[in-house]
């Protein structure tokens, strides 16, 4: 609403003027103060942070200090807010700071949660597969209160799951570096999880380990979301040997999900290409395509 946009200019020209005074750029801010001054919601606690974080990463504040200072537990109890993932941060901030229309997709998410375990989307790079990832993991994960006014608030009974997100960033240029970056994602999932690997340098091992432990500990089957499976595959399709190298590395991680599925709630796989069937899905039960379904045109 345009009030609310109004408010929440106003709070962040406080903060603003308040942090300039500073000269060293202090943290130290009143949120109590703010807070009660403009009798803030909930809903409001989650756009004043958003507020807060926007102006300080125009001053160069990194992603990764910015996500660290908001997960200390103190300004989490203070906003209501569950931990989160850099890549959370970072998608919230794009939609806010480059004033994007956030579209309500999440019939589809709920008709994929109802009907389908293994699930494989394809779309081109920067149609939104990330975002509808989150939003799947938000749900899983029982995060009601971020679904308020959308399709899927009171139609899911948001029971918790552990959630275990892969995605391939940073260098693939080799099968070491691919080697590496899985074992990076694994070790972020068992922070974020708060589940330990005994074996932390076979992935294979630690990744159905990671199952596994989420299953005992939680007492719920585990949710897996595979972000670009393909681009370890697509970044080296200037040198084939290596292309051929990480396809094997990830179908042999792919391998692992046939052997946990007693364990697991659903696996959602997106991707840019759909390669042979025979080439990366055969280790695994094969998933339900639904790039070309007209019902899921629009995610």
């Amino acid at each position: 609403l345009p009030s609310d946009k109004v408010m929440l200019k106003e709070i962040a020209c406080s903060i603003k003027e308040h942090l300039t005074s500073h000269d060293n750029g202090s943290w130290d801010i009143n949120i109590e103060k703010n807070i009660l001054q403009y009798k803030l919601t909930i809903d409001g606690f989650n756009k004043l942070i958003e507020a807060i974080l926007s102006y300080k990463l125009t001053q160069n504040l990194s992603i990764s200090k910015a996500s660290d200072w908001i997960n200390q537990d103190e300004v989490l109890k203070e906003f209501d807010l569950e931990p989160f993932e850099q890549r959370t941060l970072f998608r919230v901030l794009e939609i806010i700071e480059e004033n994007y229309v956030y579209v309500d997709k999440t019939k589809y998410a709920l008709d994929i949660i109802q009907n389908y375990k293994y699930v494989f989307l394809s779309r081109p790079r920067r149609f939104g597969k990330s975002l509808f990832l989150d939003t799947l993991r938000c749900a899983y994960e029982g995060r009601k209160e971020l679904f308020k006014g959308l399709y899927l608030y009171d139609k899911y009974e948001f029971k918790k799951h552990p959630v275990i997100m892969i995605d391939f960033f940073g260098d693939l240029r080799s099968g070491e570096s691919l080697k590496k970056n899985i074992l990076g994602t694994l070790r972020g999932n068992q922070k974020s999880l708060e589940v330990d690997c005994e074996d932390i340098t076979d992935f294979g091992v630690c990744f159905k380990e990671l199952i596994e432990n989420c299953y005992e500990k939680y007492n719920q089957k585990v949710v897996v979301l595979i972000d670009e499976y393909d681009k370890a595959i697509l970044d080296n399709l200037d040198q084939m040997e290596v292309a051929r190298e990480n396809r094997e590395i990830i179908k042999s991680l792919y391998t692992v999900l046939k052997g946990c599925e007693l364990y697991l709630e659903k696996v959602f796989l997106t991707g840019v290409s759909k390669f042979s069937k025979a080439s990366i899905f055969s280790g695994l039960n094969m998933p339900k395509d639904i790039s070309l379904a007209p019902k899921y045109g629009n995610i």
